[in-house]
């Protein structure tokens, strides 16, 4: 390679139709290696590239008496803004990344796509959330996804987030997801330097009155196992001690979510209680074709945890032991470990079989919660062993009255205070 030439070329004084020519002069050696042909045309078309955006940004760049660099820069609503830097070097590199986005306008979707694919291959979101993300995408963005960056506005945001709430009657979770995915998008944006507001500003000024997201109020009863009801199971899960029957009793004397459940193994079953680190999760790709598998993570950060057994429910462990003393996980059958829907339906046929009304098996860890709430355990051990982040979860979505109307009669019948009223 000739190495006078390229350290020529390398210089910065040295004038752009001179580089030009040393230019092809280098390319045109056969003896220099493909990757440094390819190195000095991405040098080469870079620097042409900063020199066009420099030539026409119209602010003066200077170094103020601290000894940093400051530049302006023009603002979508007019005006412009100052910006301060370490170095005139990465005040032009801001310049650059600037007018680049001017020139660069990638759509929605392709955004959404860039900054999904980040967080999947940095380990940050699973296969499982990243289907899901692309579903709640093609739901709400629609057409609107193809729209270019350079077209998006403040006014535009909070109108597409209004129109989605209400056409798709979304709730407070569906709501949930329609922000986590615009979140992802304009975050990505502005870090690429695409935008330059904050989309966590403009969500936070979209207000709602306090009846926007109302839920459907439910019977106690259809949320619940009353007494009675668990007394029926566990009488007949008891004269069929199958696999799926004793996992149930499991869910019943700790809460555990089912796919808790279905990915308990052996060495998370300790002498103070099952150590819970890991859940089983199931989602739908775009091709429509199920999944189903095992992650090392538990559902949220504080499902990490230990979750006592009641003595009087170790039996249960002893029978699993019989069941299944060499598989690797609690709950197996012919090699193969349960996944969480054959639990779920065990439950449906249990329910039938009783002669109860079918609840899923979320209903059973509701039910759980209900119960040390009524028994006035501390909230610490409740959020503990429930996996929640604070007993407001719990009290809010999971506590639910158990006792029939009889029983609750009863209970007040036997409050003292009311003794001066009768007759």
């Amino acid at each position: 390679m000739p190495h006078s030439l390229k350290t020529v070329w390398q210089r910065r004084e040295v004038s752009e139709p001179l580089k030009s020519d040393i230019l092809r002069m280098l390319l045109d050696d056969a003896t220099m290696e493909p990757e440094d042909v390819q190195g000095l045309l991405n040098d080469y078309m870079k620097q042409r590239k900063k020199k066009k955006y420099l030539s026409q940004h119209k602010y003066k760049i200077y170094q103020g008496s601290d000894g940093r660099w400051f530049t302006r820069f023009p603002r979508e609503e007019g005006g412009s803004v100052q910006k301060a830097f370490r170095s005139r070097d990465l005040a032009e590199k801001a310049i650059v990344q600037f007018y680049e986005a001017q020139e660069v306008s990638p759509t929605l979707q392709e955004l959404f796509e860039l900054s999904q694919q980040e967080k999947y291959q940095e380990g940050s979101i699973s296969e499982a959330t990243l289907s899901r993300n692309k579903s709640d995408f093609r739901r709400f963005y629609g057409e609107f996804g193809q729209t270019q960056i350079k077209d998006i506005t403040v006014d535009s945001i909070d109108t597409f987030i209004r129109t989605q709430k209400g056409l798709h009657h979304l709730n407070s979770n569906g709501y949930a997801n329609l922000l986590a995915v615009t979140r992802s998008i304009f975050k990505y944006a502005k870090r690429k330097h695409f935008i330059s507001f904050r989309i966590d500003d403009v969500l936070e000024d979209i207000e709602w009155g306090k009846n926007a997201f109302r839920t459907a109020c439910k019977d106690d009863e259809e949320e619940v196992f009353t007494d009675d009801e668990v007394n029926a199971l566990a009488g007949y899960f008891k004269r069929k001690p199958t696999g799926k029957h004793l996992g149930l009793l499991i869910v019943f004397a700790t809460g555990l979510r089912i796919g808790e459940l279905a990915a308990l193994k052996w060495t998370d079953v300790r002498e103070d209680g099952l150590y819970v680190h890991r859940t089983e999760t199931t989602w739908v790709d775009e091709d429509h074709h199920t999944h189903c598998e095992v992650r090392n993570l538990p559902k949220t950060r504080a499902g990490q945890r230990r979750v006592p057994i009641p003595t009087s429910g170790k039996w249960i462990i002893e029978e699993l032991r019989k069941l299944n003393p060499d598989g690797e996980y609690v709950f197996m059958l012919n090699g193969s470990r349960t996944r969480a829907i054959y639990f779920r339906k065990a439950l449906y046929n249990a329910c039938d079989a009783v002669g109860i009304p079918r609840r899923s098996p979320h209903k059973i860890r509701k039910t759980y919660a209900s119960i040390l709430l009524d028994n006035n355990v501390a909230p610490k051990l409740i959020i503990e062993t429930m996996g929640h982040t604070d007993i407001s979860t719990t009290n809010g979505s999971y506590a639910r009255r158990r006792k029939t109307a009889m029983q609750r009669q009863q209970v007040i019948d036997s409050i003292p205070e009311f003794d001066p009223i009768a007759r």
